[in-house]
């Protein structure tokens, strides 16, 4: 649902930008000149969160990803010109790192896309069964509730079990984590997408221990763009989040 609501949207400023392009002006002061990628690249998204181009082309078989600035700023494209998307806008948030019975803790949540936040870290056990760190939380306004140890007798003793944290929220609630209850994160924002804002992260999650689990980390919430043309935008690509 995440991502239904956001190209939604976007394409609603698609409709607008093409159908006022006489009188629509981006903003754009084209002073980062004409952006049109040959290979896939990672562009370093700049402090404000905003590209002033002339014109935008990304070709078919090219996918555009962007580095996070230290504000967490979403993604802003504006453009003097015309904007042709053939290509491939990844904005998605990165998945939590799984579970496992190394020594490595806390285990990490994903990193959320530009304007997005990061899951929750997963939960730590303790030799003796007892948690030596609980899973966090995802951060953000919708962040999901992480799992909690799930006390159960294995038919020869009692043992804590995995358990799933909540989904981050976002378009809709996030989904709740199994066994545990642990309730997805609230929705947020709405169909204006004003102020522009990515998605939360998901819960951490606990594994157990039964065999000295780490759980997994949440995953980490999708970013925000908007694009905006003083000429027209043609999609027939993706853009992903």
């Amino acid at each position: 649902m995440k991502r239904i609501t956001l190209l939604v949207s976007i394409s609603l400023l698609f409709f607008l930008s093409n159908a006022y392009a006489d009188t629509f002006t981006s903003g754009s002061t084209g002073a980062d000149g004409a952006f049109s990628p040959t290979t896939s690249t990672v562009v370093q998204l700049p402090a404000d969160g905003i590209f002033n181009y002339t014109t935008v082309n990304i070709p078919s078989g090219i996918t555009v990803k962007f580095q996070k600035n230290t504000a967490n700023m979403p993604i802003y494209i504006l453009a003097t010109g015309d904007v042709t998307i053939a290509g491939t806008i990844d904005i998605n948030g990165e998945n939590g790192t799984a579970g496992n019975t190394g020594n490595i803790a806390p285990v990490p949540g994903g990193k959320g896309g530009p304007g997005g936040y990061d899951g929750g870290y997963g939960g730590e056990p303790g030799s003796t069964g007892i948690s030596a760190a609980e899973p966090g939380y995802g951060l953000g306004p919708g962040g999901g509730v992480p799992g909690s140890r799930n006390l159960y007798n294995t038919g020869y003793y009692m043992a804590y079990r995995y358990a799933y944290g909540g989904g981050g929220g976002f378009g809709t609630d996030g989904s709740g984590g199994s066994y545990t209850g642990a309730v997805g994160g609230k929705s947020y924002g709405n169909s204006s997408l004003t102020p522009l804002i990515g998605g939360s992260g998901g819960g951490g999650g606990y594994l157990g221990s039964v065999w000295n689990q780490y759980g997994g980390g949440g995953g980490g919430g999708g970013g925000a763009i908007l694009l905006a043309s003083s000429g027209t935008i043609n999609v027939t690509g993706e853009i992903t989040s």
